[in-house]
C-alpha cells in the first residue's frame, strides 16, 4: 500500500482512548495501528525534519552572504548601501546590530548607533569589542549633544570603556579607549591623571618595545604620562634603518659571486661537449657575460661609490630636517589644539545660528519687535 494512503487512513482512524472502570484501565477497543502505518508515519517525521534542517542551513547561509556583502560595503566606505542590505535581512543577530552599529557611527548618526550597540551587546555581553564600540558612540554623543546631556553620556561612554577591558584586559584598542578618556575628561566626570597614569603602565607593560619608558635623572615636577613614539619619530627610525641596511651590502662579494657563477656555467658548458647548441642559446650566454662585465665595472666605478656616499648625506640632512619638525610641531601642539577648539566653538556658534534663522526669519530682518506702549490702549 502507498505511505500517501497508509498516512490518510491513519489519520481518518477515530482516535481509541483507554476507558476507566472500576477494575482499571482497559485496553481500548478496536484493531491496533499496523506496523506499515507506524513505518510510514516515522518515514514522515524523518523527511519533514530533514526539510526543515535544510531550510535553515540554507537560511544560515543566506544570511552569511549578507553579512558577507555588507562588511565589504562597510570596508569601501558604501555605509549607506551596507545599511540598506543589513536593515533588510530578517533575522538580526549581534554581528548584524555592530556592523548597523558602526555604519550610524561613520554617517555621524550617534543616536542610531548607540541604538543598535545596545542591542548588539544585549545579544552578546562578553564581547568586549560591542562594549567599547558603545563607550565609542556614547562619547560622540556627549561631544555633540546639548551641554545638560553631555555629561550623562560621558558617564555612559566611560562605564563602557571600562566594562570592554575588564571583560578583555589585554584588548589594547579598548586600553587606549579608556586611556583618553581618564586623560581628556575632568575628575567629576570619572577622568584625572592619576586614572590615566596607572592605566599608561598597563598599556606600557604590554608591549615594551612600542611603549619605552621615559629614562631621566631628575625628579618631574609634574606627573610623567609615557606616550608611544611620534609619527615623524617613527619615520626617522625606518629611513636611520633603511641607510644601515644600505651600508650593510657588500656590493663587492655581490660581484664576486656573479662572476664565479658565469665562469662555473661556463665550465659546465665546455665540460658538457655540446655542440650541437643553437645560436639563440650562444647569443644568449654571450650576453649575460657582456651584461655581468657592465655590472662589475659599474660597481667598481667612481660614481657607484659617490652615489652610496650622496645617499649617505641625503639621509642624514633628511633625518636632521625631521627632527627639526618633529620640535616644531611638539612646542606648536598647545596652540594647534587652541585653535581647533576655537573653529569648533565657531562652527556650533553658526549652526545655533542657522537653527534660529530657520525658525525665526523675520527676525533677521525687523529685528526684536517695538516694545508696547501702555497708553495706546488707553487712548483706544
Amino acid at each position: 500500500m502507498p505511505i500517501r494512503s497508509l498516512c490518510k487512513k491513519a489519520w481518518n482512524q477515530p482516535l481509541a482512548l483507554a476507558v476507566d472502570r472500576p477494575g482499571g484501565l482497559s485496553p481500548p477497543k478496536g484493531p491496533a495501528p499496523s506496523e506499515a502505518v507506524r513505518l510510514a508515519l516515522r518515514t514522515l517525521v524523518r523527511r519533514t525534519a530533514d526539510a526543515l534542517l535544510l531550510c535553515a542551513a540554507m537560511a544560515a547561509a543566506l544570511h552569511g552572504l549578507q553579512l558577507d556583502r555588507a562588511q565589504e560595503l562597510y570596508q569601501r566606505t558604501q555605509y549607506r548601501e551596507a545599511l540598506r542590505l543589513l536593515e533588510a535581512s530578517r533575522e538580526k543577530t549581534a554581528a548584524i546590530y555592530d556592523l548597523l552599529g558602526k555604519c550610524y557611527y561613520r554617517l555621524e548618526e550617534f543616536s542610531k548607533a548607540t541604538d543598535a550597540f545596545e542591542k548588539a551587546v544585549e545579544a552578546e555581553p562578553r564581547n568586549a569589542l560591542f562594549w567599547n564600540w558603545l563607550g565609542k558612540a556614547y562619547g560622540r554623543r556627549a561631544e555633540t549633544s546639548v551641554f545638560f546631556n553631555a555629561p550623562r553620556y560621558a558617564v555612559r561612554a566611560r562605564e563602557h570603556f571600562e566594562k570592554a577591558v575588564a571583560l578583555d584586559p589585554q584588548n589594547r584598542e579598548a586600553l587606549s579607549d579608556l586611556f583618553e578618556y581618564y586623560l581628556e575628561a575632568p575628575g567629576f566626570l570619572g577622568g584625572g591623571l592619576e586614572k590615566a597614569a596607572d592605566l599608561s603602565e598597563r598599556i606600557r607593560n604590554l608591549d615594551p618595545a612600542r611603549y619605552p619608558a621615559l629614562e631621566h635623572e631628575w625628579k618631574p615636577e609634574y606627573m610623567y604620562i609615557p606616550s608611544a613614539p611620534g609619527t615623524i619619530t617613527q619615520i626617522t627610525e625606518t629611513i636611520e634603518e633603511l641607510s644601515d641596511s644600505i651600508d650593510n651590502i657588500d656590493f663587492k662579494q655581490i660581484s664576486e659571486e656573479i662572476e664565479k657563477l658565469v665562469v662555473s656555467l661556463n665550465k659546465t658548458v665546455e665540460d658538457a661537449k655540446v655542440g650541437e647548441l643553437s645560436k639563440d642559446l650562444k647569443e644568449l650566454i654571450k650576453s649575460l657575460n657582456s651584461t655581468v662585465t657592465e655590472l662589475d665595472t659599474i660597481l667598481k666605478s667612481n660614481d657607484a661609490k659617490q652615489t652610496l656616499a650622496n645617499v649617505t648625506a641625503i639621509t642624514s640632512d633628511l633625518r636632521t630636517t625631521l627632527n627639526r619638525t618633529d620640535r616644531l610641531l611638539s612646542s606648536r601642539e598647545h596652540s594647534l589644539k587652541l585653535t581647533m577648539e576655537n573653529i569648533e566653538r565657531v562652527t556650533e556658534d553658526a549652526r545655533e545660528l542657522m537653527d534660529m534663522l530657520k525658525k525665526y526669519p523675520s527676525w533677521v530682518l525687523f529685528g526684536n519687535p517695538p516694545p508696547h506702549i501702555e497708553g495706546e490702549d488707553k487712548a483706544e
